[in-house]
């Protein structure tokens, strides 16, 4: 997964989370107290949905600078790399389709 790739699935899970965040708080003002009381557990899952979002982020952050890092240290060895993972796919995806 890119960085670009990575990014958008950390804002769009964001949005997401901000977006059920306020239905919520919505949806309990016009139904009383027993909504209320599903609201707050429900707003204390969304807070450890998004300690996780942000784990999951920093982790993917993590693994695309250790790849950037390997691949420049390293570019021939990558290159080489990526032509045979390609070449792998390419047979499989060939015997598939002739199947």
């Amino acid at each position: 997964m890119s960085k670009t790739e990575t990014e958008k699935l950390v804002t769009d899970l964001r949005t997401i989370a901000h977006d059920a965040e306020k239905i919520l708080i919505s949806s309990a003002e016009a139904a009383g107290e027993k909504a209320y009381d599903v609201k707050e557990k429900i707003m204390s899952a969304f807070d450890t949905t998004k300690v996780s979002v942000k784990n999951i982020e920093n982790q993917a952050m993590q693994a695309v600078k250790s790849t950037d890092s390997n691949i420049r240290k390293h570019p021939y060895q990558s290159i080489g790399i990526a032509l045979g993972v390609g070449t792998v796919i390419g047979v499989l995806a060939a015997r598939h389709q002739m199947k």
